[in-house]
């Protein structure tokens, strides 16, 4: 979604919190439902679909609840710690803050 907003959300700082959040969260989400998803192979293996599946509600609770928990801890943390935004913006704007030689040789 941020690669068609391009550099226009910039100067709209809610909408630029409101896009990263929404990366964080689903970020998250993302790496949470692949979890899931391992260990329901692993107990489908190791014990059975119906053991897998008594547990399918845990892991969308898990999947759902554990990213809105760290995405409202972000938000929180920089509140109390009055850090300003801590989200960042749809294009990285942080990557401006490193030494170009450690950005060069780590992402690129």
């Amino acid at each position: 979604m941020d690669w068609m907003l391009g550099t226009s959300i910039l100067s709209i700082v809610p909408f630029c919190t409101a896009v990263g959040l929404w990366h964080e969260y689903f970020a998250v989400s993302g790496t949470c439902f692949v979890f899931c998803i391992s260990l329901l192979c692993y107990l489908t293996v190791t014990q059975g679909s119906k053991a897998a599946e008594a547990m399918k509600w845990w892991y969308f609770v898990y999947a759902l609840g554990l990213p809105a928990l760290f995405t409202l801890a972000l938000v929180m943390s920089a509140k109390i710690l009055d850090r300003g935004n801590m989200i960042g913006d749809a294009t990285f704007e942080w990557v401006v803050y490193l030494p170009r030689k450690l950005f060069l040789n780590y992402f690129v």
